[in-house]
């Protein structure tokens, strides 16, 4: 096959499909690169045709397209929307631990009957939908908190405070006075 595209592009291409990969704890070294070399095929084919399109934006489009369609076969049946299908895939993929037992699965061909089973039991459903309102200002309520602060601040008084302070300045000051004369230098 001809190749399009400079050496270097295509070997970011294909560095930048192995780390995402990699990242999404697909398969082993060897079902990775075998995964890269096919995608970088299809990459190179639609380059081809439309010479426009960078090799790693190309080929991280074919790879988009074939998890989209490979998570799509293993989630059928469920009530995932398909645009979310790879996302809620990858997710319930590394929540029961299926890289483990099926370490090759993910763009490997079909998946199989108790992949498919696995990954469907995972619930991703989220809280209800947000709804926006409006809300006016009002004052803030504090409770029986603020009846507290408000009484003992009402009631606080500086005389204990004041003859606190006036005591201990008094008892540094003789302190002083005792070191400096009784106590040799």
């Amino acid at each position: 096959m001809e190749s399009v595209g400079t050496k270097d592009d295509w070997d970011e291409a294909a560095a930048r499909l192995l780390a995402f990969f990699s990242a999404l704890e697909i398969g082993g070294v060897e079902h990775r690169t075998r995964m890269v070399i096919r995608i970088l095929d299809e990459a190179r084919r639609r380059h081809g045709i439309t010479p426009a399109l960078a090799p790693v934006e190309g080929a991280m489009d074919v790879a988009a397209e074939f998890l989209e369609h490979w998570f799509t076969q293993a989630l059928e049946g469920s009530a995932i929307p398909s645009g979310k299908r790879v996302a809620a895939g990858l997710f319930a993929w590394r929540l029961t631990g299926a890289a483990a037992r099926w370490p090759d699965a993910v763009l490997g061909g079909d998946p199989s009957a108790e992949l498919k089973a696995v990954l469907s039991s995972v619930s991703t459903s989220t809280g209800p939908d947000l709804a926006i309102s409006s809300m006016t200002p009002r004052e803030m309520d504090y409770g029986a908190m603020e009846v507290i602060a408000q009484e003992t601040w009402h009631q606080f008084a500086w005389t204990p405070i004041l003859g606190a302070a006036a005591l201990w300045t008094g008892i540094f000051f003789v302190a002083l006075y005792v070191y400096d004369n009784f106590f040799p230098r």
